[in-house]
C-alpha cells in the first residue's frame, strides 16, 4: 500500500509470494510488476520482510528496478549478508 501511494502514476501487480530464511528467522518476500497509466512495464521488485525475533525488531527492504534478474541478485545479495544477532 505504501509503495503505490508513493508512485501514483504506476500500478502495482502482485506476481510472486515467498519465503526466505535470515539465518533462524522466516520472511516472507512479494514480487510485484509496475505499469504506467497506459499499461507499458515500468519495472519491478521485490519487497520483503521479517522480524529478528531475539532483538524484538522488524525489518522491511524494497528492490526496484527494469530488470528482473538484477533485482533477485540485489535482494538476494541483501539478505544473504544481513544477521540476526543471537547472543
Amino acid at each position: 500500500g505504501m509503495l503505490q501511494e508513493n508512485q501514483p502514476d504506476l500500478t502495482l501487480e502482485t506476481v510472486s509470494e515467498s519465503s526466505f530464511n535470515i539465518g533462524l528467522e522466516s520472511g516472507l518476500v512479494i514480487g510485484f510488476k509496475s505499469s504506467d497509466s497506459l499499461g507499458n512495464a515500468a519495472g519491478g521488485g521485490l519487497v520483503g520482510a521479517w522480524n529478528c525475533l531475539d532483538e524484538e525488531t522488524s525489518f522491511t527492504l524494497t528492490v526496484t528496478g527494469k530488470d528482473a534478474a538484477v533485482v533477485q541478485l540485489r535482494f538476494n545479495r541483501l539478505i544473504n549478508n544481513f544477521e540476526c544477532s543471537h547472543d
